[in-house]
């Protein structure tokens, strides 16, 4: 059981960290090449290839990937309050917009 999203924002690096800060909102999302809760084929190559795409400039993106800390049974995960600023697994990214 894992939690999917797809977020756009702009990626910046902050405290040695890589961060998604979402579009329009005051949210942001720790990107990690790996979370406890994904599918057993998830690869962790996305996130290579998103890093070498903020080198070449890009920072405005459309992030893919599976939040940590979104396991166990339906509804009782939906309970609990978010992380202030969760892990998100990169699987996929493109360019961004709205």
């Amino acid at each position: 059981i894992c939690l999917e999203v797809t977020v756009v924002g702009e990626i910046v690096r902050q405290d040695n960290q890589v961060l998604l800060k979402v579009l329009d909102s005051d949210k942001q999302f720790v990107l990690v090449t790996d979370v406890k809760a994904k599918p057993v084929d998830a690869s962790a190559s996305a996130f290579k290839e998103l890093q070498q795409a903020i080198a070449r400039g890009e920072t405005s993106l459309r992030v893919t990937g599976y939040v940590d800390g979104w396991v166990g049974r339906w509804p009782d995960v939906l309970r609990r309050s978010p992380a202030p600023r969760p892990k998100l697994m990169v699987t996929g990214f493109s360019g961004g917009g709205k």
